[in-house]
């Protein structure tokens, strides 16, 4: 389990932060890569140097992130972007079917799957699940409000908290889906005990997380998308991802990478930031997700990448040890 070290005010006004060790190993001899400032505070990502995890330090307390994470408005492009680019909604060039092609497996054995969706956001993801497979047991966990009520007023069963708060029963889940969630929580391991506790025996844990050995990150450097400080606090690699889920009791059944929208596109998306105009910025970062000439343009790059096992996020299809 992580462990806090100190925490500090690096400048005036500037919210809490705090020094961590290493999330996999619990080692606190750490190489620093790089320095990113943000808003009064120089984060650094950092390598262990026992296991090679790459990870923020310091990273923001709760209390420091709650200035980060305001009450979000469902129309606003900072909650909807992660809906209008998730990837089990809006089709890939050439590798949605790679992407569902588990859940295509999963609905052959079981007409109605029991499916938490840890976090839900408004229900897209579900709204998916029950579109194309005719499941009715879907829930999902949300510690934005907005999004959870969204969830239910969409026939969801959404749960406003933590997964460890929303006490599900033991052994009810079929599937448990963390759809580029584990890169952000504050208490990794006590959320994936809680998962392991709620999934059958037979069930499913499917993992999605931003892949720090891509090729995308290589092109990218400090630039990369992934990094997206100070909100992602971890950035796995295959090995450190295995290792993490195993000390946790669980067996990676597969292991692959996948393209991520607009992770090629980091540095074009960095730089727009330097555009006087707050609406051509968001012109131009609407341009980058949502284009198909982009997409088009991207996919040999893409296609390459994962051929390499270098795509831009790590998928893990795992059950209980």
């Amino acid at each position: 389990m992580t462990t806090a070290l100190s925490k500090s005010i690096d400048k005036k006004d500037a919210p809490l932060t705090e020094w961590m060790s290493c999330v996999v190993c619990g080692g606190f001899d750490a190489k620093p890569l790089f320095t990113m400032p943000f808003k009064g505070v120089d984060y650094q990502v950092v390598k262990c140097r026992e296991c090679g995890m790459v990870y923020l330090n310091p990273r923001l307390t709760v209390e420091g992130l709650r200035k980060f994470y305001p009450s979000p408005n469902l129309q606003s492009k900072s909650t909807t972007m992660g809906l209008r680019v998730d990837p089990g909604i809006r089709p890939r060039v050439g590798f949605r079917s790679r992407y569902i092609e588990f859940y295509d497996r999963l609905a052959e054995r079981l007409a109605d799957a029991k499916v938490l969706d840890f976090v839900c956001r408004n229900g897209s993801f579900l709204e998916m699940l029950r579109e194309r497979y005719g499941w009715e047991k879907l829930y999902g966990v949300e510690n934005r409000k907005v999004l959870a009520e969204a969830a239910g007023q969409n026939g969801f069963q959404g749960f406003y908290g933590t997964v460890e708060q929303a006490k599900y029963s033991s052994k009810s889940f079929d599937l448990v889906v963390m759809r580029h969630t584990l890169e952000h929580l504050y208490e990794p391991r006590i959320a994936l005990r809680e998962v392991r506790r709620i999934m059958k025996d037979s069930g499913y844990l499917r993992v999605e997380v931003p892949h720090i050995n891509s090729l995308s990150r290589v092109v990218s450097g400090r630039r990369w998308s992934g990094f997206y400080i100070p909100w992602h606090l971890y950035y796995f690699s295959l090995r450190t991802l295995t290792r993490f889920l195993e000390s946790e009791g669980f067996v990676a059944r597969e292991i692959f990478t996948l393209p991520y929208p607009h992770y090629f596109l980091s540095p074009l998306r960095y730089l727009r930031f330097t555009l006087r105009k707050r609406a051509t910025r968001n012109a131009v970062g609407k341009t980058l997700d949502d284009s198909p000439t982009v997409g088009a343009v991207l996919y040999p790059l893409e296609v390459l990448s994962v051929w390499l096992g270098k795509g831009d996020e790590l998928v893990a299809i795992c059950q209980k040890a």
